[in-house]
């Protein structure tokens, strides 16, 4: 990475999944990743919206999560023949440290029994690819859905949602868009080109047939954040309407004291960087991506961009136009064409004072989007179990209701 810095670690794992941006048959916000979707994050982080990001964790990333936790709930069973939940401390209660799980008799007993094996398996049997990838609506998703309410179930758990049904089905959007083979950018009479693959992957941030950006200037905007609670404000008021805002992965991590030093807070994770342009009024946005900013290769940017992508249906939040991904060698190709030195760029960035960098460079692109609209469900969230022992009879406990 340019700036020498290494990737922040992932703080819950569907986080981690989002962070490896949105698989093509999956839906994104891994995802995503601090808090629940739409609830405050620990002290410091911003409020996480519940707009299209959120399918992610509801479908594809929480996945793994669910396992975890649902794992751990069988072996307490298994181990105590009484309805336990994830002691404080274990995987399924750190994933969630806003949430604080009640301690009950024989829960340390049941972590205890808790090994390799029992984690192991239900994750080997999500992660098959007879599940052909779990992707919203499919057999996979149908089948991994079927899995983990029968858990529930089998742990002697009710349902909560409405007609004592264990989901709650809600609508996707996916999109996919047919992106030019090479995408085009003018500087000062010079003409550079990205292949697409190789140099940069795009995906619709709009949810509409047709969708285009014409004469869009590049301007670089450091991290692309605004953080009062850290006195740091990388747009400084500049006008960015129609704009379309290169920007760092990751968000500075050199200061402990500073957006949690190493912690990779949500101001650093692609879903913030253009909910964060569209904001501003761009009209596209472009990540500039090293393995060390991200924690993965450029084929992972590739494997998961390349598809169709899955999110809630559009509402009146802003959004850019495009969302776009380059090779930190592409973007040194952007900038240069226009006069400027990616690392000074990126030197300059790294300070409080830093204001945006108009890179001289512009760009037009017109691309196509397939719609389709499917239905999935919401089966789980671990966070909302809650014990309600009533006398001597073994407490009961109900699935988690939907997103309010």
């Amino acid at each position: 990475m340019p700036d020498g810095r290494s990737a922040k670690p992932q703080t819950t794992p569907e986080e981690d999944e989002e962070e490896h941006s949105m698989p093509s048959h999956h839906s994104p916000g891994s995802p995503g990743s601090p808090g629940s979707p739409g609830s405050p994050g620990p002290p410091g982080l911003p409020r996480r919206p519940t707009g299209p990001w959120a399918a992610p964790s509801l479908v594809a990333s929480g996945i793994a999560a669910c396992a975890v936790a649902v794992t751990a709930l069988m072996v307490a069973g298994a181990a105590t023949r009484a309805q336990t939940v994830p002691p404080a401390g274990s995987h399924a209660a750190a994933t969630r440290t806003a949430v604080a799980l009640p301690q009950v008799p024989g829960a340390e007993e049941a972590a205890a029994r808790i090994d390799r094996d029992t984690l192991q398996a239900p994750i080997r049997f999500l992660a098959d690819d007879l599940l052909e990838g779990r992707g919203p609506a499919s057999r996979g998703d149908r089948t991994t859905r079927l899995y983990l309410t029968s858990a529930l179930q089998l742990l002697g758990l009710q349902p909560a949602f409405p007609g004592g049904a264990w989901e709650q089905p809600f609508d996707l959007v996916g999109t996919t868009a047919e992106m030019p083979a090479a995408w085009s950018f003018s500087a000062g009479g010079r003409q550079v080109e990205l292949k697409r693959w190789d140099d940069y992957i795009a995906a619709s941030g709009v949810q509409r047939e047709q969708a285009r950006l014409d004469g869009g200037e590049l301007v670089f905007v450091g991290y692309g954040i605004q953080a009062p609670e850290y006195r740091w404000d990388d747009f400084k008021g500049a006008d960015l309407k129609g704009k379309v805002l290169v920007m760092l992965n990751n968000d500075p991590d050199w200061d402990p004291d500073l957006f949690a030093g190493k912690r990779r807070l949500y101001y650093g994770r692609w879903t913030y960087k253009y909910e964060s342009a569209a904001r501003q009024g761009a009209a596209g946005a472009i990540i500039i991506h090293t393995t060390a900013s991200a924690g993965y290769p450029w084929q992972v940017v590739q494997s998961s961009w390349g598809g169709e992508q899955f999110e809630l249906p559009a509402g009146k939040e802003a959004r850019v136009s495009l969302k776009a991904w380059t090779t930190e060698d592409a973007a040194r190709r952007l900038v240069k064409a226009g006069g400027q030195d990616l690392d000074k760029l990126i030197h300059a960035a790294h300070s409080r004072d830093f204001r945006p960098v108009p890179l001289g460079v512009t760009t037009s692109i017109a691309f196509t989007n397939t719609l389709s609209r499917v239905k999935t469900a919401y089966a789980y969230r671990p966070e909302a179990l809650s014990a309600q022992p009533s006398g001597g009879q073994r407490p009961v406990r109900r699935a988690a209701k939907g997103p309010k």
